[in-house]
Formats: structure tokens, C-alpha cells, sequence
């Protein structure tokens, strides 16, 4: 989503990005992601190292930018791979608008006839202010659908019972996990519109932990296997 011009190559940003409650850091990191994005797809792969390199600052503070533009929905990550680089998607559409909410007005209603405004520009007595006629196919004000303020985590907040019911994160511990949410919230200082839905985000993140930490025990087991066959193999003056 970059544009190269005669001054350079340049990221554009939607004005709906900035009406989220950003720090400079993390709309820096979405300018920086919107360069390396695929113009119709959103799509960007660049290392955690080269988003450091180009924004200046380490690798963590890289990952508190990412955690903060995925709770304001302005970027979604995930990882296809243990040894490749995490994958981004640039929203350059606001998620949570309603394009059908905009009022636009259909032109083929209006009075274009020229001969009923006075087009004569011999007779006009207007001012040079009334040539200019504003395109009123434009949306005349963008509202988000959702447009609820960004808040800290209410103190009372708790997870919805459904999470207990659902059959997909019966593996985790709904009250450990709810647990740590807060701490994590509330350490970071994030906000969000919707506490529920950065839950649910939080437990799927937590599966995808426990699937890669389960792959790992797998592995290490199967080295430790294959390593004790090794050894007992062995004539015993090698041993």
C-alpha cells in the first residue's frame, strides 16, 4: 500500500487510523507495515528485525505496537510456521465501518438542467464563490459502526459464560487465562472498544501457544528418544 512518486515513495493512511487512540509508536509501526503491504490484499510479511531496524526501537517494543493495533483492528497478525516471520494484514478498509451507512446522494435526482439555474453567464450576477459546486456523491461524514470510546479494562469485568461452554478452548483453563488477561491488560495499560472480543482474540492466541508448546515437548521428547537409543547402542567401552 505504498505510492511512488517524483518526491519518493510514500505509505498512505486512513483517516479512520488516526481517529483511534494510537501512540505514536504504533501508528508509526502501521505507516511502516503499509509500505511493505500488498496493494490488494493487505498482506505483509517483513521480519520482526527489519520493523525494529526501521522504526528505531527493539524488537519487544515492535511486538507492544503489534498488540496495540490488533486491539484497535487496525492490523491482524498470525504465524504460518515455527522458523518464518510472522504475517500482517494493513486494513486500509475500516472493520468496524458501516459503508452502507453513509448518506450519498444519487444525482440523477438532482436538478441539473442547466436552463433552471441561469447558466447564461451574461445575465449571472453570482459571485465566482457559486462556481464551485461540491460533489455530493461523497460521503458527507464518515462514522464508524462501531463507535464506542476506547476504555481500560472495567475492574469488574469477567468472561461471558459462553467461553466456559465452548467446545474449541475446552483445553485451557477459562479462569487462569481471564486471569492473566488482566494482568496483561492492566500492566500494559491497553485499551479497547470491545473486552470481550480481546478475550476471545486472547484465548486463540493461547491455543496457538499450547499447540506450538506441545509441538516442542513432542520434539524434545523424540530427540531424547532417539538419543538413549544412540547411547544404548553403543559397545559398553564406548559408554
Amino acid at each position: 500500500m505504498n505510492v511512488s512518486t517524483q518526491i519518493g515513495p510514500f505509505s498512505i493512511v486512513p483517516e479512520w487510523v488516526l481517529w483511534r487512540d494510537l501512540s505514536p509508536t504504533a501508528l508509526k509501526l502501521y505507516v511502516v507495515l503499509a509500505r511493505f503491504a500488498d496493494w490488494e490484499t493487505g498482506e505483509a510479511f517483513p521480519a520482526r528485525e527489519t520493523l525494529a531496524e526501521r522504526m528505531g526501537c527493539s524488537a519487544k517494543t515492535v511486538d507492544r505496537a503489534v498488540a496495540e493495533l490488533e486491539g484497535a483492528d487496525c492490523v491482524r497478525s498470525w504465524s504460518i510456521g515455527r522458523y518464518s516471520s510472522k504475517r500482517y494484514q494493513v486494513f486500509q478498509i475500516d472493520p468496524l465501518q458501516d459503508l452502507d451507512a453513509f448518506e450519498r446522494t444519487d444525482l440523477s435526482t438532482e436538478e441539473t438542467n442547466l436552463t433552471r439555474e441561469g447558466t447564461n453567464l451574461s445575465k449571472r450576477e453570482d459571485t465566482d464563490v457559486h462556481l464551485t459546486r461540491t460533489n455530493e456523491r461523497e460521503p458527507l461524514e464518515r462514522k464508524p459502526k462501531n463507535n464506542r470510546a476506547l476504555t481500560f479494562l472495567p475492574d469488574d469485568w469477567k468472561p461471558k459464560e459462553s467461553f466456559y461452554s465452548e467446545e474449541r478452548f475446552a483445553a485451557l483453563d477459562i479462569d487462569d487465562e481471564a486471569d492473566s488477561f488482566k494482568n496483561w491488560c492492566l500492566a500494559k495499560g491497553v485499551k479497547n472498544r470491545d473486552w470481550d472480543a480481546a478475550f476471545r482474540n486472547w484465548l486463540k492466541k493461547g491455543l496457538a501457544f499450547r499447540a506450538k508448546s506441545e509441538y516442542r515437548d513432542v520434539e524434545r521428547d523424540r530427540q531424547k528418544r532417539e538419543l538413549d537409543e544412540w547411547i544404548a547402542s553403543l559397545p559398553e567401552e564406548e559408554k
